[in-house]
């Protein structure tokens, strides 16, 4: 699965030309349909991804606002399933992320950690999905103790507890 870069361009920022696209790449096919190109609702650059227990994708976060590269984080979410090859927006998260990491916890939920908000502030929340929750899909924000990074990197480690290796990016 792959995600297109910034849409903050010249061509795609005038009124109604804005193409925000995903690819997926099958390496078994060795010509040019071995990629397929989809079209997206909203821009995923600079979203966090992970692995769902039933090899779809959740991908939270992205860039707010394509017209104007602000570093302002994107709210919503959306699995993407690669049997059908269709992304499906599910519920938004409460904090926007841009540059958000998403890990996969042993339970099958995903946590969603750090990433810009919608006013360019660093995330200082960890928001769970759980596909069981019927709908309401994420929990309600945790907040952590200290501003992490963007892109953190979080290990899942025996036991099911998640451990903050070290910066992402940034100082």
């Amino acid at each position: 699965l792959i995600v297109a870069g910034s849409e903050a361009d010249a061509y795609n920022n005038s009124p109604g030309a804005d193409s925000y696209r995903g690819a997926v790449w099958d390496p078994s096919v060795n010509d040019e349909s071995s990629i397929s190109v989809h079209n997206l609702t909203y821009d995923i650059f600079c979203s966090g991804t992970a692995a769902l227990f039933d090899g779809r994708s959740l991908i939270v976060g992205g860039t707010a606002e394509a017209s104007v590269y602000n570093s302002q984080g994107e709210n919503r979410a959306s699995i993407f399933n690669p049997v059908t090859n269709q992304y499906v927006q599910c519920q938004n998260m409460v904090d926007g992320r841009w540059y958000a990491t998403a890990t996969a916890l042993a339970d099958g939920r995903i946590m969603a950690m750090s990433g810009l908000t919608q006013t360019g502030s660093t995330s200082q929340t960890i928001e769970i999905y759980d596909l069981q929750l019927a709908g309401a899909g994420w929990n309600p924000p945790t907040s952590v103790p200290f501003i992490p990074p963007l892109f953190p990197r979080l290990d899942l480690l025996p036991g099911g507890r998640v451990f903050y290796t070290g910066h992402g990016s940034g100082n």
